[in-house]
């Protein structure tokens, strides 16, 4: 939101991702900030965005997307030279390799919950409210509670509730990776899942945002130890696209 009303106050709606697509202004506004490793965060932003568009909504884009990654790629080779950066770890992010090793294990142990949970977020750039799907048939739904809606081979997410729902509105993702569709399905089925229950529960009750934040931490750590939560994975998923 920051990036989108710095430099373009002209577009009403910032669901139009056309304003993504504005290199010269983006250009200009990146350059103009103070450090590379402010930089970076903006270069991962916007590949983000254009990602998405590309994924949901089928734009033609992979050039321009190419052109922001290698300016993500010039960044990164910047701030590895430089003193401060080489010094210290990176927001603790992970390697995707370390990651599938995590997925791996769990899978080994039949940590079905955690499985679902991690796999999801690969995939997905969800904060808590990863652990707050209810399962649905898509009939009769709440505008106040984010689900996961199936209807024969056919998937998706809908949030209704996550941290800036005021400014997006509601989101839907159709869930087409193979992989994760058999783990859902495996894991409804095994978990005895009924159409109206939580995905994830603890202690028969729905996981709160702060037991999925422990959660997380508690099987990355007893797996890979490492202590991950939404926003390190996020970090080390994108992190994996621009290497």
């Amino acid at each position: 939101n920051k990036l989108y009303l710095s430099f373009n106050n002209n577009v009403n709606n910032i669901t139009d991702l056309d304003w993504i697509y504005d290199k010269k202004n983006l250009d200009k506004y990146i350059n103009n900030l103070n450090t590379i490793n402010t930089q970076k965060t903006y270069y991962t932003i916007i590949i983000t965005l254009i990602s998405y568009d590309i994924d949901h909504n089928k734009a033609n884009k992979k050039s321009v997307l190419d052109y922001w990654i290698d300016l993500s790629k010039k960044n990164r080779k910047e701030r590895a030279e430089d003193q401060d950066f080489s010094t210290k770890k990176e927001d603790n992010i992970i390697t995707i390799e370390l990651y599938d090793t995590l997925l791996l294990k769990l899978k080994e142990a039949k940590e079905l919950q955690p499985l679902l949970l991690f796999s999801i977020l690969k995939l997905y750039p969800y904060r808590n409210e990863v652990s707050t799907f209810i399962l649905s048939n898509g009939k009769n739904m709440d505008t106040d509670k984010n689900y996961l809606v199936i209807n024969g081979t056919n998937m998706k997410f809908i949030r209704n509730v996550y941290k800036t729902a005021n400014l997006y509105g509601a989101k839907t993702d159709i869930i087409t990776d193979k992989p994760l569709k058999k783990l859902i399905k495996q894991y409804i089925t095994e978990m005895n899942i009924k159409n109206n229950d939580y995905l994830f529960t603890f202690k028969n009750e729905p996981i709160t945002n702060m037991k999925t934040t422990a959660l997380l931490q508690q099987y990355s750590n007893k797996y890979i130890k490492e202590k991950l939560s939404t926003t390190i994975i996020f970090k080390s998923v994108i992190n994996d696209w621009i290497k």
